[in-house]
């Protein structure tokens, strides 16, 4: 496995005035504070130099720093063609580079839930259209050791068998998702295709899934209602920093669904894109929450790209700030409980229509007025 990291993420020897032996004998709470202090490339290069450091490293690899991608999102086999062609990118298949190194030991148990799994012929991704499927793809710059971005000319990227026909396929399926879960990403997209639950319970125990988590920034996934389970699976998978984008264009939102995604709002900044006119209740209710709710605290922002809401059916509360212009109002929401905790709301409305909406944002930040106020008062200046 180590020729296939270092395949895949190179890096430089590490700091040689470190000198390994000397770290063993310390205590393993300094230890571990040492290599909290190491990138990801440093990391990888001291589990090369014995079986002590790859143990102790691998034990806390969730705590550690991870390798970092600029995107991780699913595309056809043509995307694939295209973007190489456009961008002369050359195209590196890492699986087919590397498998004849893919292999580990199977334990009976596993072995046997395998083979009979086999004949059920199931899919590694998921997809609206069944007679599509693409690949799995780490594209572009690295953060290394000082943390600016370092642009490859390559397109690196994952190609996993569609339904894997063979144990030696599942081993290859199984390997590359623990690399593409262990790293960080800016943006993962999951708009045309999804991971498939069923082939994770295959391939992993429970307690091996709960941890299985892809780690980034923003996350843009399209909502799939024909298989909720299956999309739920996939947004507990996120662990994300700033924004989720749930994208609405292909789907028909049920009134469940919409209590399902209200529940998003208060652990994490939401952005519904495209959301239908029945999803209106998910605004009004929100709006119920922030001015009535006992505990907003984690409420960040969330934003609807809507597209012609009718005006008359939005819920108006709290206080309206001085507007800009005529396609543009600002309001403020106070909660009951916590004079403290106030929202911000931003309505853009249509240009043709100033009774339609387009674009709604609502975000907790006290200084909200005093921010426009400043606006202003630097314009007259």
């Amino acid at each position: 496995m180590g020729n296939i990291f270092s395949t895949l993420f190179g890096g430089q020897i590490v700091n040689s005035k470190v000198e390994e032996k000397e770290i063993e004998e310390l205590p393993i709470e300094v230890q571990f504070k040492i290599l909290q202090y190491l990138n990801y490339e440093e990391l990888f290069n001291m589990k090369q130099t014995n079986h002590y450091f790859y143990e102790l490293i691998n034990k806390h690899k969730n705590v550690l720093a991870r390798k970092r991608f600029k995107y991780l999102f699913f595309v056809q086999t043509l995307v694939t063609e295209m973007l190489c062609t456009e961008h002369s990118l050359r195209e590196r298949d890492l699986v087919k580079q590397n498998i004849e190194s893919i292999d580990f030991a199977l334990k009976r148990r596993r072995q046997k839930k395998w083979i009979s799994a086999l004949k059920r012929k199931i899919s590694v991704l998921l997809t609206n259209n069944t007679s599509e499927f693409g690949n799995i793809m780490l594209m572009g710059s690295t953060i290394i050791f000082n943390d600016k971005e370092t642009f490859e000319k390559e397109l690196l990227f994952v190609k996993l068998p569609i339904i894997p026909q063979n144990i030696k396929e599942l081993k290859i399926v199984r390997f590359w998702v623990e690399q593409i879960f262990s790293c960080v990403y800016g943006f993962v997209k999951f708009t045309d295709f999804m991971f498939n639950p069923a082939m994770f319970n295959l391939l992993f125990y429970n307690d091996e899934i709960e941890k299985l988590k892809l780690y980034c920034n923003r996350a843009e996934i399209s909502f799939h209602n024909q298989n909720i389970e299956a999309w739920k699976f996939n947004v507990n998978r996120l662990v994300i920093n700033k924004t989720l984008v749930i994208n609405f264009e292909k789907s028909n939102p049920t009134e469940e669904d919409n209590n399902f995604l209200f529940k998003f709002f208060a652990n994490i900044g939401l952005v519904l894109s495209q959301p239908k006119e029945n999803q209106i209740i998910i605004y009004n209710n929100f709006v119920d929450h922030i001015a009535t709710a006992k505990n907003v605290t984690k409420v960040s922002c969330i934003q609807f790209r809507c597209e012609n809401w009718p005006r008359s059916q939005l819920i108006v509360k709290g206080e309206e700030v001085k507007p800009y212009n005529n396609i543009k109002k600002y309001f403020e929401i106070t909660n009951i409980h916590d004079s403290k905790m106030v929202f911000s709301i931003l309505w853009l409305l249509n240009e043709d229509d100033n009774n339609l909406l387009k674009f709604i944002q609502i975000i907790y930040f006290t200084e909200f007025r005093d921010m426009f106020d400043l606006i202003d008062s630097l314009k007259k200046n």
